[in-house]
């Protein structure tokens, strides 16, 4: 049903209350005089769709919308189109129907709305199908014109379904400036096959999220920023991304894949992690960076869990993930799980992850995660700077550093249940370093104290344990099952089966239970699929 609307006393007034369907005939942007059959543009059918609260629909047809309209202050008759109730804006396909701004930047001569030209602002229930948004700028400075290049999502909640964002930009120097394609500041956001590319922004090249995004098949891909040039979490955000979801090939002066600031969560799914690769940063922090500070005795626990890191590059510290943790209290725990860290390098430390706290009380926990290939000058697995740190049910696999794979400069260490193997050092422990129940193939340097129930390699110097052959131990780097490659038992005849007393629960680096007494290392030779 085509409903139409006619302007009274300049308000526009729907003729039914009911939802409807708009249908977009032109694709101009002329000064609005209501949405009638055969004469409508998009802005004028979502002025009809905004005077009720009805859910409505705006259809638009093949072509490429044009935004132009240029007014002061920006209203819903000019610059971005903005949603103010209820509202689905379908097109035909991200390669058939795209909505683009034209609006000059600069066009405005206020200092604080200065050349707004978003695409879509929405401060309610918005859905957006099938199309393409492009060349949407902001260079504000006020509340909402800092965020989102091509689409801000404000305060409420949306679903993008067959989506592309791409040549936007949030520009100007401003740690506030950010989400160069999209912003999702407040509320949640649900995205189904949407990618965000070659967009820029001082923050969150591609996105920036201040809330809660879900979803799959997204790709985040080509963008740059200063901090996070992919995405910017940040104040409690929440990002769940699985079924095939890439962060990938965004660059940054610092974080060029993800920046997290005092977020909660970054995750994808247990059978579909969620892959973050060949993110570059030109200073520290190539894949993801957690930062943290415990202002007034503020916590903040921050978790990343179901990842794929892979050949990221950080050109000084933290190929994969950087965890950065300040002020002068104790901050939240910071919880790395059920991950694979592969192929990342460092120019200097940290190639797989890099650990910085500045207080001994502030704490990190990686648990069955699996570390390979990475390389870095030290730690090229782990390096750990201060602050208490505890590893269980680790697979070290082939890193390469001139320090230990495992690299703990200062602070403690408690590792469980952990494996390196083929590493050139396993270990080296400027700080405190509690060795249980592990395995270790290299030698290891420094202050490793000894747990119990360690083995280690015939003519490995330094490792607490009970030397064996490497034939004999048995290990292999392989997926054995699991979502992703660990170091495994491959022979029910290997010294490290049932050695350690058993604890009830108890998982290995897949999450598989672990059965009887327990094996020594990562892996549970046979260990019960969960």
């Amino acid at each position: 049903m085509l409903r139409t609307a006619i302007a009274v006393s300049g308000l526009l007034l729907s003729t039914h209350l009911s939802a409807a369907t708009f249908t977009v005939t032109r694709l101009d942007d002329p000064p609005p005089n209501g949405c009638l059959a055969n004469d409508c543009s998009l802005r004028e059918a979502v002025i009809a769709a905004n005077a009720t609260a009805a859910a409505d629909i705006v259809q638009l047809g093949n072509g490429t919308h044009e935004l132009t309209r240029v007014c002061v202050p920006d209203t819903q008759f000019c610059q971005d189109i903005d949603v103010t109730q209820p509202l689905t804006i379908r097109g035909n396909g991200s390669s058939l129907t795209e909505i683009i701004s034209s609006i000059p930047l600069n066009a405005s001569p206020l200092t604080t709305d200065r050349g707004h030209a978003r695409v879509i602002e929405a401060s309610s229930t918005l859905s957006l199908q099938n199309l393409r948004l492009r060349r949407g700028y902001s260079v504000s400075s006020n509340t909402y014109g800092g965020l989102g290049g091509c689409l801000l999502i404000s305060q409420t909640t949306s679903t993008l379904s067959n989506v592309v964002i791409t040549d936007c930009g949030v520009l100007g120097g401003a740690s506030s400036l950010s989400g160069g394609g999209a912003a999702i500041s407040g509320g949640s956001s649900v995205w189904t096959a949407v990618t965000v590319s070659n967009s820029r922004a001082y923050q969150g090249g591609g996105v920036s999220v201040q809330g809660t995004l879900s979803g799959s098949n997204v790709v985040i891909t080509g963008n740059r920023a200063s901090t996070g040039g992919g995405v910017g979490m940040r104040a409690g955000a929440v990002m769940a991304l699985g079924g095939g979801s890439r962060i990938s090939t965004n660059t940054a002066e610092y974080a060029g894949g993800v920046y997290s600031a005092f977020a909660t969560e970054l995750r994808g799914e247990r059978d579909s992690l969620l892959k973050i690769d060949h993110n570059l940063s030109e200073s520290s922090c190539g894949g993801v960076t957690l930062f943290d500070v415990a202002p007034f005795g503020m916590t903040q626990n921050m978790l990343l869990r179901y990842l794929s890191l892979d050949s990221n590059v950080a050109k000084t510290h933290g190929g994969g993930i950087c965890t950065h943790s300040a002020g002068s209290l104790p901050s939240g725990i910071v919880s790395i799980l059920d991950s694979e860290i592969v192929n990342n390098s460092a120019g200097r430390d940290g190639g797989g992850i890099m650990i910085t706290h500045t207080q001994a009380q502030q704490r990190t926990t990686i648990e069955r995660v699996s570390l390979s290939r990475n390389i870095a000058n030290r730690g090229a697995a782990v390096h750990a700077s201060n602050g208490t740190l505890t590893m269980t049910n680790v697979s070290s696999h082939d890193n390469d550093s001139t320090t230990g794979a495992i690299h703990v400069l200062a602070g403690s260490a408690e590792l469980t249940h952990v494996s390196s193997l083929d590493d050139n050092l396993s270990i080296d422990a400027g700080g405190t370093l509690r060795l249980r129940a592990s395995v270790m193939s290299s030698n290891c340097a420094g202050n490793v104290q000894d747990g119990g129930f360690n083995f280690v390699r015939s003519g490995s110097a330094g490792c607490p344990g009970t030397p064996a052959s490497s034939g004999a131990l048995a290990l292999a780097y392989d997926s054995y099952g699991g979502p992703y490659r660990i170091v495994g038992i491959t022979s029910s005849t290997s010294p490290l089966r049932e050695v350690v007393p058993p604890v009830l629960g108890a998982t290995d680096a897949r999450g598989w239970l672990r059965q009887n007494l327990h094996d020594v290392g990562a892996h549970e030779f046979d260990g019960v699929s969960p």
